[in-house]
């Protein structure tokens, strides 16, 4: 009679231990429970030295540790300001002017999760985010372009609402938390393209639910990479708002993250088209492919890829003339005010 083996699994692996140290305070170190207490275990380098994938031996999961250094000047270092951006707009907080706490970033399934951050020194932070299971909707795009295939129209619009949440938080804030609108220093994201937007398929027991729930359908959309967000608010703890809007103003354009926005919509809409065949929908560059051309582009006279209800909507994304005249010069009025509200309105019809 055979005995179940009882010897747990071994295998060799770089032990990455937890240093606390001696000055442990709210301004070193901060954690959503219990994460590096008991050290954690490399997995792979992720990309360059400063980005790496580890697991947590105090809960076993998979974190992606990002290393962030501070400069004082444009040619070295990862930010300028005292604190990082991906720190300062994130879930977990941290502490700013008069050690007041920041945590402007709501704990839902559309915003990447900060579990634990340390400052080492003066300038060096080690930043520990939940690893997305699913890669980024940069690789899912080049997936379906390589098989020549189009992304199912109901995983467009479930980007769509996703990251539209996303978005409608960073512009309006949360109502539930007590924040006026006229009172939320609108958060300005700067990098809203495919490859900081991530997938991932949460485990069935925890944020899916059960079995055979709605929840099951889809995997997460996660907005991600803040390092670049900024929003007005004057103080050495912010970015720079001006990095890429107007230098008259130094402000950011209101319309860029919209634009970026339905520049991710557009790409996986167009995934299956040869990148040849058009220009890159995300950056902000005249445009020579139209939405209802790309619906038709290669196929026999009367049929098309997705529904004219999806082509009607991502059409709210282009302007006139957008084959020959680029986002900056039509000055972005086309997703202002009330057209913003009604692309609100369309995500939960």
């Amino acid at each position: 009679m055979s005995t179940a083996d009882l010897r747990k699994y071994r295998q060799a692996g770089v032990f990455l231990p937890h240093y606390r140290g001696n000055r442990a305070s709210a301004d070193r170190e901060n954690a959503r429970g219990i994460v590096a207490d008991k050290g954690f275990l490399f997995v792979k380098e992720l990309g360059g030295d400063k980005l790496f994938l580890v697991q947590s031996l105090a809960n076993n999961r998979l974190y992606v540790n990002k290393i962030l250094v501070r400069t004082d000047d444009d040619q070295n270092g990862d930010f300028k300001t005292q604190l990082p951006p991906e720190l300062r707009f994130s879930i977990i907080g941290a502490p700013g002017p008069g050690n007041v706490q920041f945590d402007y970033l709501i704990d839902e399934t559309y915003f990447t999760k900060l579990d634990y951050w340390k400052r080492l020194n003066a300038k060096a932070y080690y930043l520990y985010f939940q690893f997305a299971n699913g890669g980024t909707l940069e690789q899912l795009i080049e997936k379906y372009r390589e098989l020549g295939d189009e992304v199912p129209e109901h995983f467009i619009w479930h980007v769509a609402v996703e990251l539209g949440e996303a978005l409608k938080y960073l512009q309006r804030g949360d109502q539930s938390l007590g924040r006026p609108p006229r009172r939320w220093p609108r958060i300005y994201h700067r990098d809203l393209v495919p490859n900081n937007v991530f997938v991932n398929y949460a485990p069935v027991g925890q944020s899916r639910g059960n079995r055979g729930t709605v929840k099951n359908a889809f995997p997460e959309i996660v907005l991600g990479d803040f390092g670049l967000a900024a929003d007005l608010l004057p103080s050495v703890h912010f970015d720079d708002p001006g990095l890429a809007g107007h230098p008259a103003s130094n402000r950011p354009n209101d319309w860029e993250d919209v634009h970026y926005y339905g520049g991710i919509l557009r790409r996986l809409f167009m995934a299956s088209i040869d990148e040849d065949d058009y220009l890159n929908p995300d950056v902000i560059t005249p445009e020579q492919f139209t939405v209802r051309a790309a619906n038709t582009q290669g196929l026999p006279a009367g049929r098309r890829r997705y529904s004219a209800t999806l082509e009607a909507w991502l059409q709210v994304f282009e302007w006139p003339n957008m084959d020959s005249s680029d986002i900056e010069q039509s000055q972005g009025q086309w997703c202002l005010g009330a057209k913003l509200g009604k692309l609100y309105h369309l995500l939960h019809e």
